[in-house]
């Protein structure tokens, strides 16, 4: 079953994996993150007790990969098996708390 954000091209979706690609397009509170250095990225809490290597973020079955463009943040590459994750892929995209995800994931 293919996903599609906004970007023109469909992604295939096994499991929970989904592409952030385009997300500044979405207005002012997508553009809270996107953008910055991947130093700047990497330091949000919501990555906290995950394994950093280069600008792919591991933790058990899941994987934040930063799409970075002229050392700039242009997207986050999500790949999971929960959703609870995937909203916290949603979350270092967007620069959100830990108390923003269990809303975030009813959507």
């Amino acid at each position: 079953m293919p996903f599609s954000l906004s970007s023109g091209s469909a992604v295939p979706v096994r499991g929970l994996h989904l592409l952030l690609l385009g997300a500044s397009l979405l207005g002012c509170g997508a553009q809270a993150q996107l953008w910055q250095t991947p130093q700047v990225t990497a330091k949000q809490p919501l990555l906290a007790g995950y394994t950093a290597a280069g600008h792919v973020f591991r933790k058990k079955d899941t994987t934040f990969t930063l799409d970075v463009v002229a050392e700039r943040v242009v997207g986050v590459l999500v790949e999971t098996t929960n959703t609870a994750d995937l909203a916290r892929g949603f979350g270092v995209a967007w620069d959100m708390t830990e108390k923003d995800l269990p809303e975030l994931q009813k959507t």
